[in-house]
Order: structure tokens, then C-alpha cells, then sequence
């Protein structure tokens, strides 16, 4: 009924190299009635710049922390329904890909950040349709880990009930060969509720597997759409005229915790992170040397700026290989676009990209190999290459591939 628990990890990707702690403690009938009471603690470094794609030995030391206390009652006013408390404190730094030739002169802004919820979960339909309402607040305040600015950008606050809905027949969560799932998360954000941030953020989901003798065939669909009505004009200008004025950056640190972002394992495989969609300047981060009204497509001068309007579809065959061996191959083809524009689906920027990947099967999940690949003439459609602001995917791998290469750990859907 109780845990001590004390361990560490590291991750090396194409945002940072870092390692940290894990330590926590859980208790599983505090005060007893099968409450349950857990404190996670990770104290951990970014060892900046290196990453995957700059193997050069890091110069800063970024320390983090992620601080999470949560409390759950279950048979909360009746027997199916538990509710939940939980508090987090975290220290993190806002990284994006570095490429400059001096990273100590690289603007790196970190965020103290205060999150609270408390939920309600009840299962309906046979434990098949889970329904989570919930209420949440947040604080995030900005500090410049180094070469930051005189002045900081603005505190975002955001307060939002959020209700989470998923409809599940498929066989097994973590194997699965066969059924289906439908999910949703609404959440409203501000109108009359406090915060800086006013908003109305919806992201369906529908995923489906249907198995071909040995094959499964996955497919996926996903949908964002965040309608604002406390933003500025800047949000459907990629690069507004005055990028460090504070409109302008108020704008974009709100959108740094509301926007949809694609690109990266989890989404479309041909890209790197959040590498599809909308890219330009953002004021708090630009490096006192950048000129960008002179060069405005140097690496200093674009940085995600993230979407109000998203959609993702994947399909793919999982296929095993023969003689029980824990390996299986995946052929899969990704889509996705990204605007600024309120409700706006497009199909003409489909940034289109089939691939292959490898699946080796343990007992908490496949570790995973992707490679994805962009096809030329089918990312923006009726033109050989991405228009500035539709995606920034870099150069092309080892020189002549334009695609991405993933390892993750777990299905990509």
C-alpha cells in the first residue's frame, strides 16, 4: 500500500540533452478508505545546446524541476465516480533548436509554473465511455535563464473547466488489433472566469484497427480548433511589423500554452517537432545580433509560432514478423496542415509524407523506428516546395533525404 520510490532517467532529442532524479512517494489507503496520495519530485539539467543535429559539448547548465502532489477519493458521492486534487510546481526552460555560432548569446526564457485541477472521472457503458469533467488552473511566469532582455515578457494565466469524453471498443489499450475510439476535450478559458487568456479550445479524435489476418490496419484522424477572442491582430500575421511590441508578445505567450502545433513523432513523421505551420519571429527570443527585417530567413529569426486551426489523418499497416519474434514492420503515410485561420480546413497543404518503421515489442510498449518522407510536389500542393510560414522543416538529412527519422517509445496512435 505504500511506495518509496528513487530512480533517474535522461533524454537526448532534437530539443536538448538532459538528465534528472525521479524520486516520490505514494500511499494507496491514506487515511484510509483506499484514498490515494502521491508526491513526485524530478530535479533535473539541460546541458545546452547539444542535441540530436548539433553534437558539439554543451556550454550552459539549465536546471529544471517538476514538483506534482495529487490526492484521489474513489465512491466520491457514489460508487463509479472518483475525484481528484492535484498541484504541480515546475522549472523548465523553453527550448527550440539552436543553430548559431555562439549559444551564450542565445536568448533562452524559462517559466515558473503553478498548475492546479481538480476532476471528476465516472465511467459509463460498461467502463467503455469515460467522461472526465474538470477545472483547471494555471500560472505561467516568464525569467530569462541568460542573454534575455531588459524587460520580460507578461505573466499567462489561465483559468478553464474542461470536459474530456472517450468512447473505447477496442481490445486491448496497449496491443491493439482490433475496434475502435472516439475522444474530445473541450475547454473554455477566461469569459467571465479570470486569467489573461479568453478562448475555446476543441480537439476530436477518431482512431480505428482492423485486423487482416496477421496485419493490423491502423487509422487515424485528429482535429484543433482554438477560437480566440482575447488575442490581438498579430495572430493571423506570421511576422507582424514590430515583433518586440508588447501586443505582440502578449499575443505570442499565450499562444506559446494555447496553440496546436504538428510535426514530430506523435503527429506527421516526414517533419521534425512542430516543424509544420505557421513560423516567424518571436520578440523575447531573438538574439540581440539577429537583423531579421534584413535577413528574415536566418535560423534567429523563425521559431515555431504555432496554429488556431489543425487537422492530422495517418494510415498504416502493422505487420509482424514471422516466427514469433518480438519485431514488426509498419509502411504508414501522414498528413497534416496548420493555419492561424479560425475554423479554416485546408487541403491544399496536406505536407504529405509515407514511410516505414521498425517495432520491437516489450511489456510496457513497442520501442519504435520511423523514417518518414516528405514527397516533393505534395506538400504544398501545385508547387515543388513550402511557401514561407506553411512549415520549416531544414535541410534535407545527410545532405539529399528530406525527411525525419523518430525513436520513440509506444505506438505513434
Amino acid at each position: 500500500l505504500r511506495t518509496l520510490r528513487l530512480g533517474g532517467g535522461a533524454r537526448f532529442d532534437v530539443l536538448r540533452l538532459s538528465a534528472n532524479l525521479v524520486t516520490g512517494w505514494e500511499h494507496k489507503n491514506f487515511l484510509g478508505g483506499m484514498r490515494h496520495f502521491s508526491i513526485d519530485e524530478r530535479p533535473g539539467v539541460t546541458l545546452f545546446p547539444t542535441r540530436i543535429g548539433l553534437l558539439q559539448p554543451w556550454s550552459t547548465y539549465l536546471p529544471e524541476n517538476h514538483l506534482a502532489v495529487e490526492v484521489r477519493q474513489p465512491s466520491f458521492i457514489e460508487g463509479r465516480t472518483t475525484a481528484a486534487l492535484n498541484a504541480q510546481y515546475n522549472v523548465y526552460p523553453l527550448l527550440n533548436p539552436f543553430e548559431g555560432d555562439n549559444p551564450k548569446a542565445e536568448p533562452i526564457i524559462g517559466y515558473h509554473e503553478l498548475k492546479t485541477s481538480l476532476r471528476l472521472q465516472r465511467s459509463f457503458l460498461a467502463h467503455h465511455l469515460m467522461v472526465v469533467p474538470s477545472y483547471n488552473w494555471q500560472a505561467n511566469i516568464p525569467f530569462y535563464y541568460q542573454a534575455g532582455r531588459p524587460t520580460k515578457p507578461d505573466t499567462v494565466r489561465v483559468s478553464f473547466p474542461e470536459l474530456v469524453t472517450t468512447l473505447s471498443f477496442v481490445d486491448d489499450p496497449l496491443k491493439t488489433h482490433s475496434g475502435f475510439a472516439l475522444t474530445n476535450s473541450l475547454q473554455v478559458a477566461g469569459h467571465g472566469l479570470g486569467g489573461t487568456v479568453s478562448d475555446v479550445r476543441v480537439a476530436p479524435e477518431v482512431k480505428a484497427y482492423l485486423p487482416v489476418r496477421k496485419t493490423v490496419l491502423a487509422a487515424r484522424l485528429g482535429f484543433g480548433f482554438l477560437f480566440p477572442s482575447g488575442y490581438g491582430a498579430s495572430l493571423t500575421n506570421a511576422n507582424p511589423d514590430n515583433t518586440t511590441s508588447q501586443d505582440v508578445e502578449s499575443d505570442q505567450q499565450k499562444l506559446l500554452f494555447r496553440a496546436f502545433y504538428s510535426g514530430g513523432p506523435n503527429s506527421n513523421r516526414g517533419y521534425p517537432y512542430r516543424t509544420i505551420g505557421p513560423q516567424g519571429e518571436l520578440g523575447f527570443l531573438l538574439p540581440a545580433t539577429a537583423d531579421c527585417k534584413v535577413d528574415s530567413h536566418q535560423f534567429a529569426c523563425n521559431r515555431p509560432l504555432g496554429g488556431l486551426t489543425l487537422w492530422e489523418a495517418s494510415i498504416e499497416a502493422r505487420i509482424p514478423f514471422p516466427f514469433d519474434v518480438p519485431l514488426s514492420g509498419v509502411l504508414f503515410v501522414d498528413a497534416s496542415d496548420l493555419t492561424r485561420r479560425v475554423g479554416q480546413i485546408r487541403t491544399t497543404v496536406p505536407h504529405l509524407s509515407p514511410g516505414f518503421g521498425l517495432r520491437y515489442m516489450t511489456p510496457v510498449g513497442p520501442i519504435r523506428l520511423d523514417v518518414g518522407y516528405r514527397v516533393p510536389g505534395a506538400q504544398q500542393i501545385g508547387q515543388s516546395g513550402l511557401d514561407d510560414g506553411e512549415g520549416r522543416p531544414g535541410p534535407p538529412l545527410f545532405g539529399f533525404f528530406p525527411g525525419a527519422i523518430h525513436l520513440a517509445i509506444g505506438e505513434a496512435f
